[in-house]
């Protein structure tokens, strides 16, 4: 399968894109989390399953890197953004934080849905906590290093510059 319009390539790509930073990724995991728990109850059957959100979020968790990983391989697109794909990659293998943090989002997603739906259990509410602590010590260690990386590259670039 293969897009041949410029301009729509264009539109899809800015759009994976998006999917994965920022706002647009923070909206998107807040709605996978949403819509895990009444997934889990209707692949389940039922509502009361106690401990089935968590093999349905290890299976939310694993759709959500190989459904990408198979679009990678069907859908062709251009350098600039499989480089971009590539080097964030790197950085999730490299820093386990770049992976955890998502759960941050997802078990926020959960936890707005328990409360809307008013669908609190015990089970649900411990993995949903879970994922947003486990997450929030992601997000908070990924900004660390982040920072420190940045912190890094400027001083490498002012030696650079001085000693050229």
């Amino acid at each position: 399968m293969e897009i041949s319009s410029s301009t729509q390539l264009g539109f899809v790509e800015k759009l994976l894109q998006g999917l994965d930073e920022g706002l647009p990724g923070a909206l998107f995991r807040l709605g996978v989390g949403f819509a895990t728990i009444p997934a889990v109850h209707r692949l389940s059957g039922t509502r009361d399953s106690d401990w089935a959100l968590l093999p349905g979020l290890f299976a939310v968790l694993l759709l959500l890197r190989v459904v990408p990983a198979v679009i990678r391989k069907v859908v062709r697109f251009s350098q600039e953004v499989q480089a971009m794909w590539w080097n964030r990659r790197q950085l999730a293998k490299r820093y386990d934080s770049y992976q955890w943090r998502k759960l941050f989002w997802i078990g926020a997603g959960m936890a707005i849905y328990m409360v809307a739906y008013r669908d609190v259990s015990f089970s649900h509410a411990t993995v949903s906590s879970v994922c947003i602590l486990a997450g929030a010590i992601g997000l908070i260690r990924w900004r660390v290093l982040r920072a420190r990386s940045q912190e890094f590259a400027a001083i490498r670039h002012k030696v650079i510059r001085t000693t050229a």
